[in-house]
Protein backbone atom coordinates (compact mmCIF):
# COMPACT_ATOMS: atom_id res chain seq x y z
CA UNK A 1 0.00 0.00 0.00
CA UNK A 2 1.21 3.41 -0.73
CA UNK A 3 0.36 7.04 0.74
CA UNK A 4 -0.16 9.37 -1.79
CA UNK A 5 0.32 13.29 -1.28
CA UNK A 6 -1.46 16.04 -3.56
CA UNK A 7 1.88 16.03 -5.60
CA UNK A 8 0.29 12.94 -6.53
CA UNK A 9 -2.54 14.35 -8.66
CA UNK A 10 -2.78 16.91 -11.64
CA UNK A 11 -3.27 20.61 -10.68
CA UNK A 12 -5.93 20.81 -11.99
CA UNK A 13 -7.76 18.50 -10.19
CA UNK A 14 -6.57 20.21 -6.66
CA UNK A 15 -8.28 23.36 -8.55
CA UNK A 16 -11.40 21.81 -8.56
CA UNK A 17 -11.51 20.04 -5.35
CA UNK A 18 -10.82 23.43 -3.94
CA UNK A 19 -13.86 25.53 -6.02
CA UNK A 20 -15.64 22.44 -4.37
CA UNK A 21 -15.28 23.49 -1.04
CA UNK A 22 -16.37 26.56 1.22
CA UNK A 23 -13.15 27.52 3.01
CA UNK A 24 -13.61 29.13 6.38
CA UNK A 25 -12.12 32.67 7.00
CA UNK A 26 -9.05 31.29 9.26
CA UNK A 27 -8.05 28.59 6.85
CA UNK A 28 -8.00 31.40 4.00
CA UNK A 29 -6.17 33.33 6.28
CA UNK A 30 -3.22 30.47 7.13
CA UNK A 31 -3.25 29.44 3.60
CA UNK A 32 -2.14 32.82 2.55
CA UNK A 33 -0.22 33.18 5.27
CA UNK A 34 1.61 30.05 4.80
CA UNK A 35 1.78 30.30 0.90
CA UNK A 36 3.55 33.74 1.41
CA UNK A 37 6.17 32.64 3.70
CA UNK A 38 9.46 32.27 2.76
CA UNK A 39 10.21 28.93 1.36
CA UNK A 40 6.67 28.09 2.19
CA UNK A 41 7.41 27.13 5.30
CA UNK A 42 6.16 28.22 8.45
CA UNK A 43 5.75 26.81 12.06
CA UNK A 44 2.60 24.95 13.62
CA UNK A 45 3.31 28.04 16.26
CA UNK A 46 3.72 30.67 13.50
CA UNK A 47 0.40 29.01 11.55
CA UNK A 48 -1.57 29.52 14.38
CA UNK A 49 -0.26 32.98 14.99
CA UNK A 50 -1.32 33.92 11.49
CA UNK A 51 -4.44 33.75 12.43
CA UNK A 52 -4.44 35.35 16.27
CA UNK A 53 -4.10 31.81 18.06
CA UNK A 54 -1.57 31.28 20.50
CA UNK A 55 -0.49 27.26 20.77
CA UNK A 56 0.29 24.25 17.98
CA UNK A 57 -3.37 23.05 18.97
CA UNK A 58 -4.90 26.36 16.76
CA UNK A 59 -3.01 25.03 13.80
CA UNK A 60 -3.38 20.90 14.43
CA UNK A 61 -7.18 22.07 14.35
CA UNK A 62 -7.83 24.81 11.47
CA UNK A 63 -5.03 23.08 9.17
CA UNK A 64 -6.21 19.26 9.56
CA UNK A 65 -10.06 19.97 9.16
CA UNK A 66 -8.75 22.21 5.94
CA UNK A 67 -6.66 19.56 4.85
CA UNK A 68 -9.11 16.64 5.64
CA UNK A 69 -11.50 18.42 3.14
CA UNK A 70 -9.14 18.95 0.29
CA UNK A 71 -8.18 15.53 0.27
CA UNK A 72 -11.62 13.56 0.49
CA UNK A 73 -12.46 16.67 -2.45
CA UNK A 74 -9.65 15.33 -4.81
CA UNK A 75 -10.41 11.64 -4.05
CA UNK A 76 -12.95 10.24 -1.20
CA UNK A 77 -10.93 6.87 -1.46
CA UNK A 78 -8.28 8.74 -0.36
CA UNK A 79 -8.60 8.18 3.39
CA UNK A 80 -8.40 4.13 2.95
CA UNK A 81 -5.17 4.45 1.86
CA UNK A 82 -4.33 6.06 5.34
CA UNK A 83 -3.91 4.02 8.73
CA UNK A 84 -7.36 4.21 10.53
CA UNK A 85 -5.44 4.94 13.85
CA UNK A 86 -3.23 7.52 13.01
CA UNK A 87 -6.07 10.44 12.36
CA UNK A 88 -6.75 12.99 9.51
CA UNK A 89 -5.05 15.89 11.85
CA UNK A 90 -1.62 14.18 11.39
CA UNK A 91 -2.28 12.33 8.15
CA UNK A 92 -3.70 15.03 6.15
CA UNK A 93 -1.83 17.57 6.96
CA UNK A 94 1.07 15.73 5.46
CA UNK A 95 -0.95 14.94 2.43
CA UNK A 96 -0.95 18.83 1.94
CA UNK A 97 2.76 19.69 3.51
CA UNK A 98 6.59 18.43 4.04
CA UNK A 99 7.40 18.03 7.38
CA UNK A 100 11.31 18.77 7.56
CA UNK A 101 13.27 19.26 10.47
CA UNK A 102 13.90 23.13 11.11
CA UNK A 103 16.27 24.43 9.74
CA UNK A 104 15.72 28.05 10.59
CA UNK A 105 16.82 29.46 14.30
CA UNK A 106 13.91 28.91 16.71
CA UNK A 107 11.74 32.22 17.89
CA UNK A 108 12.63 32.12 21.59
CA UNK A 109 8.55 31.04 22.23
CA UNK A 110 8.55 28.05 19.02
CA UNK A 111 10.48 24.82 20.45
CA UNK A 112 8.69 23.32 18.10
CA UNK A 113 11.44 21.35 16.02
CA UNK A 114 9.71 20.80 12.33
CA UNK A 115 8.06 23.39 9.61
CA UNK A 116 5.70 22.49 7.24
CA UNK A 117 6.83 23.03 3.68
CA UNK A 118 3.70 23.54 1.31
CA UNK A 119 3.97 21.29 -1.61
CA UNK A 120 4.35 22.32 -4.85
CA UNK A 121 0.56 21.03 -6.49
CA UNK A 122 -1.41 22.69 -3.93
CA UNK A 123 0.71 25.76 -4.38
CA UNK A 124 0.31 26.49 -7.64
CA UNK A 125 -3.58 25.31 -7.22
CA UNK A 126 -4.08 28.55 -4.20
CA UNK A 127 -2.25 30.49 -7.02
CA UNK A 128 -4.63 29.94 -9.90
CA UNK A 129 -7.99 30.06 -7.81
CA UNK A 130 -6.24 33.84 -6.81
CA UNK A 131 -5.84 32.55 -3.28
CA UNK A 132 -2.96 33.28 -2.36
CA UNK A 133 0.12 34.59 -5.08
CA UNK A 134 3.04 31.31 -5.55
CA UNK A 135 6.03 31.44 -4.24
CA UNK A 136 9.13 29.52 -5.57
CA UNK A 137 11.75 27.54 -2.86
CA UNK A 138 14.94 27.81 -2.76
CA UNK A 139 17.30 25.48 -4.23
CA UNK A 140 18.43 23.94 -1.06
CA UNK A 141 14.88 23.86 0.57
CA UNK A 142 13.74 22.17 -2.53
CA UNK A 143 16.39 19.73 -2.49
CA UNK A 144 15.88 19.44 1.30
CA UNK A 145 12.10 18.14 1.00
CA UNK A 146 12.36 16.39 -2.29
CA UNK A 147 10.16 13.09 -1.87
CA UNK A 148 8.94 10.65 -4.63
CA UNK A 149 5.13 11.72 -5.05
CA UNK A 150 4.43 8.42 -3.39
CA UNK A 151 5.91 6.87 -0.40
CA UNK A 152 5.64 2.85 1.20
CA UNK A 153 3.62 2.87 4.62
CA UNK A 154 6.50 1.32 6.15
CA UNK A 155 8.44 4.62 5.43
CA UNK A 156 6.14 5.94 8.36
CA UNK A 157 5.63 3.45 10.52
CA UNK A 158 6.60 -0.18 11.07
CA UNK A 159 4.14 -2.67 10.73
CA UNK A 160 6.42 -5.18 11.50
CA UNK A 161 6.46 -6.64 15.75
CA UNK A 162 9.94 -7.52 15.14
CA UNK A 163 11.11 -3.93 14.16
CA UNK A 164 9.35 -1.69 16.63
CA UNK A 165 9.88 1.70 16.13
CA UNK A 166 9.36 5.03 18.43
CA UNK A 167 5.92 6.64 18.16
CA UNK A 168 5.94 10.69 16.30
CA UNK A 169 5.60 13.40 18.61
CA UNK A 170 3.38 15.31 15.96
CA UNK A 171 1.07 12.43 16.29
CA UNK A 172 1.19 11.80 20.02
CA UNK A 173 0.50 15.41 20.48
CA UNK A 174 -2.13 15.73 18.57
CA UNK A 175 -4.18 12.75 19.91
CA UNK A 176 -4.28 14.61 23.02
CA UNK A 177 -5.79 17.92 21.58
CA UNK A 178 -8.75 17.51 23.94
CA UNK A 179 -6.27 16.99 27.37
CA UNK A 180 -4.14 19.37 26.16
CA UNK A 181 -7.21 22.34 25.48
CA UNK A 182 -7.77 22.50 28.87
CA UNK A 183 -4.64 23.90 30.50
CA UNK A 184 -3.27 27.32 31.19
CA UNK A 185 -1.14 28.30 27.91
CA UNK A 186 2.08 28.29 30.74
CA UNK A 187 1.35 24.40 31.34
CA UNK A 188 0.36 23.73 27.88
CA UNK A 189 3.13 24.69 25.88
CA UNK A 190 5.50 22.77 28.86
CA UNK A 191 4.17 19.79 29.01
CA UNK A 192 3.92 19.69 24.51
CA UNK A 193 7.74 20.44 25.03
CA UNK A 194 8.17 17.84 27.49
CA UNK A 195 6.89 15.02 24.60
CA UNK A 196 9.63 16.75 22.56
CA UNK A 197 12.58 16.56 25.15
CA UNK A 198 12.35 20.35 26.12
CA UNK A 199 11.66 22.85 28.34
CA UNK A 200 11.17 22.46 32.00
CA UNK A 201 11.28 18.74 31.55
CA UNK A 202 14.66 18.06 30.08
CA UNK A 203 15.96 20.95 32.65
CA UNK A 204 14.44 19.30 35.52
CA UNK A 205 16.05 15.86 34.85
CA UNK A 206 19.65 17.59 33.86
CA UNK A 207 19.22 18.87 37.39
CA UNK A 208 17.96 15.41 38.84
CA UNK A 209 20.59 13.66 37.08
CA UNK A 210 23.32 16.25 37.56
CA UNK A 211 23.46 16.68 33.80
CA UNK A 212 25.01 13.38 32.51
CA UNK A 213 23.26 10.46 31.25
CA UNK A 214 21.71 8.13 33.60
CA UNK A 215 23.57 4.97 32.19
CA UNK A 216 26.80 6.08 30.51
CA UNK A 217 27.72 9.62 32.26
CA UNK A 218 28.54 11.25 29.42
CA UNK A 219 28.01 14.48 30.15
CA UNK A 220 27.83 15.90 26.39
CA UNK A 221 24.30 18.10 26.70
CA UNK A 222 23.80 17.61 22.66
CA UNK A 223 24.45 13.95 23.41
CA UNK A 224 21.79 13.38 25.58
CA UNK A 225 17.93 13.19 25.27
CA UNK A 226 15.04 13.91 28.20
CA UNK A 227 13.19 10.50 27.93
CA UNK A 228 9.79 10.27 29.30
CA UNK A 229 9.70 6.32 31.35
CA UNK A 230 6.22 5.96 30.80
CA UNK A 231 5.12 7.25 27.28
CA UNK A 232 4.26 10.47 26.94
CA UNK A 233 1.28 9.28 25.17
CA UNK A 234 0.15 7.16 28.15
CA UNK A 235 0.38 9.85 31.13
CA UNK A 236 -1.83 12.58 32.18
CA UNK A 237 -0.73 16.04 32.54
CA UNK A 238 0.94 15.51 36.02
CA UNK A 239 2.97 12.64 34.57
CA UNK A 240 3.69 13.99 31.49
CA UNK A 241 5.96 16.71 33.80
CA UNK A 242 7.07 14.74 36.40
CA UNK A 243 10.99 14.27 37.18
CA UNK A 244 10.91 11.40 38.61
CA UNK A 245 9.11 9.71 35.18
CA UNK A 246 12.20 10.56 32.87
CA UNK A 247 15.81 9.45 32.25
CA UNK A 248 18.41 11.43 30.50
CA UNK A 249 19.66 8.85 28.11
CA UNK A 250 22.17 9.02 25.05
CA UNK A 251 20.98 9.11 21.88
CA UNK A 252 21.41 4.97 20.90
CA UNK A 253 19.87 4.17 24.23
CA UNK A 254 17.36 6.38 24.19
CA UNK A 255 15.87 5.69 20.59
CA UNK A 256 16.30 1.81 22.33
CA UNK A 257 14.49 2.21 25.17
CA UNK A 258 11.55 4.24 23.57
CA UNK A 259 10.86 1.33 20.97
CA UNK A 260 10.88 -1.00 24.11
CA UNK A 261 14.24 -2.60 23.20
CA UNK A 262 15.88 -2.38 26.14
CA UNK A 263 14.58 -1.19 29.82
CA UNK A 264 15.73 -1.20 33.13
CA UNK A 265 15.02 -3.16 36.64
CA UNK A 266 14.23 -1.69 39.98
CA UNK A 267 18.38 -2.07 40.42
CA UNK A 268 18.76 0.15 38.03
CA UNK A 269 20.24 -3.80 35.86
CA UNK A 270 19.52 -3.03 32.06
CA UNK A 271 17.46 -5.63 30.44
CA UNK A 272 18.18 -6.42 26.56
CA UNK A 273 15.34 -7.92 23.98
CA UNK A 274 15.97 -10.89 22.41
CA UNK A 275 15.18 -9.24 19.52
CA UNK A 276 18.38 -7.35 19.39
CA UNK A 277 20.87 -9.63 18.00
CA UNK A 278 24.17 -10.61 19.80
CA UNK A 279 26.11 -9.60 16.98
CA UNK A 280 23.92 -5.70 17.01
CA UNK A 281 24.34 -5.30 20.39
CA UNK A 282 28.18 -4.98 19.98
CA UNK A 283 27.92 -2.81 17.87
CA UNK A 284 25.48 -0.46 19.33
CA UNK A 285 27.38 -0.84 22.39
CA UNK A 286 25.29 -2.61 24.43
CA UNK A 287 26.31 -4.52 27.43
CA UNK A 288 24.62 -6.64 30.49
CA UNK A 289 26.55 -4.99 32.50
CA UNK A 290 24.73 -1.51 31.89
CA UNK A 291 22.57 -0.13 34.90
CA UNK A 292 21.24 3.16 35.77
CA UNK A 293 22.91 5.34 38.02
CA UNK A 294 20.54 5.29 40.50
CA UNK A 295 16.81 4.26 40.98
CA UNK A 296 14.67 6.14 43.80
CA UNK A 297 11.20 4.79 44.94
CA UNK A 298 9.70 6.93 42.74
CA UNK A 299 11.32 5.92 39.45
CA UNK A 300 10.03 2.17 40.48
CA UNK A 301 5.98 2.57 39.56
CA UNK A 302 7.24 4.17 35.75
CA UNK A 303 9.77 1.41 35.55
CA UNK A 304 7.33 -1.45 36.57
CA UNK A 305 4.90 0.22 33.68
CA UNK A 306 8.05 0.39 30.81
CA UNK A 307 9.08 -2.95 31.78
CA UNK A 308 4.86 -4.36 31.22
CA UNK A 309 3.34 -2.11 28.74
CA UNK A 310 6.86 -1.25 26.17
CA UNK A 311 9.22 -3.97 26.53
CA UNK A 312 9.46 -5.96 23.61
CA UNK A 313 10.51 -9.37 24.32
CA UNK A 314 10.49 -12.73 22.56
Amino acid sequence: MTLLTVDSFPVEQVVRALRSLSLSDKALMMLQAHAMAPNRAMSRLELAKAVGGSSVNVCNSVYGTLATKVANAIDPKLRASWKPDRGPQYDFVLFLNHAPARWAQLLPDDQDPWVFVMRETFARALEYLDIAPYTSLDPRVAKQVKAPATRDIEEETSEDPDDPAPSDAMFDIDSAHAELDGLEDTEREAVILARMGQGVFREQLLALWKGRCCVTGTSVKSAIVASHIRPWRDCNNTERLDRFNGLLLVGTLDRLFDAGLITFEDNGDIRISAKVPEQERTLLGLSTKMKLREVTPRHRPYLAYHRKHVFVDA
